[in-house]
This record gives structure tokens, C-alpha cells and sequence, in this order.
């Protein structure tokens, strides 16, 4: 359930609070800003940018990335399927991507954590 499209006065007080300068779009945001955006987005549509749309799909994304792993840990205790050594080998290339990806995902979220001393 999403609330009503938000007033201009909403979205200038969001622009305000993530970093852009009012009366003036086109001063870039930092990288460390934009970035958290990314990787935290508000879906309510406050600041229609870049990071906040593809943030939402990221999101959903790693969703089923958790989801599909459930689904291949349930499927590898199965030892019909655990004595073939291609669906054991799928598995764990399959563990490994998805570490890597969450790997990545968490050293990026504490790079871009606000409040940071750096």
C-alpha cells in the first residue's frame, strides 16, 4: 500500500535532506550519498531518482537470490539429487556467486553508512 503522491513541498524538504541544494536539480549529489540511496530506497516516491528506482529492483533482486537459496539448500539434502555431480556442482557455483554477492552488497552498505567516520 503506497500513500499519495507526495506535495512539491515534500519532495523539496527530501531533496533538502539527501543532499541537493534547492533551486538548484542539477548539483550532483557524492557518490557516498547516491549509494545509499541505491541501496536503501524509500519507494514513496519522494525523490524520483535513478538510485531510488534501481534500488527498489536491487532489492527485490537479492530477495530472490535469498529465496533461490533456501530453494538449492533444501534441494542438496535430498540425496537423490545429492549423489548427481552436476547438480552438486550447479549448487555450488551457485553458493558461491550468491556469497560473493552478498559479500559485496555488505561492504558496500557499511561504505556508505551515514554517520561514518572515514
Amino acid at each position: 500500500f503506497r500513500a499519495a503522491r507526495p506535495t512539491l513541498r515534500n519532495k523539496k524538504a527530501r531533496a533538502l535532506e539527501i543532499g541537493m541544494v534547492e533551486g538548484e536539480a542539477s548539483t550532483p549529489r557524492p557518490l557516498i550519498v547516491r549509494t545509499y540511496e541505491f541501496l536503501n530506497p524509500r519507494g514513496d516516491d519522494a525523490v524520483d531518482s535513478w538510485e531510488e528506482r534501481w534500488g527498489l529492483q536491487f532489492e527485490n533482486f537479492i530477495m530472490v537470490i535469498i529465496g533461490l537459496n533456501v530453494v538449492t539448500f533444501a534441494l542438496s539434502t535430498v540425496d537423490e539429487i545429492n549423489q548427481n555431480d552436476t547438480a552438486t556442482a550447479v549448487f555450488g557455483w551457485f553458493e558461491t556467486c550468491s556469497v560473493l554477492i552478498f559479500t559485496m552488497e555488505l561492504i558496500v552498505r557499511i561504505w556508505s553508512s551515514p554517520g561514518q567516520d572515514v
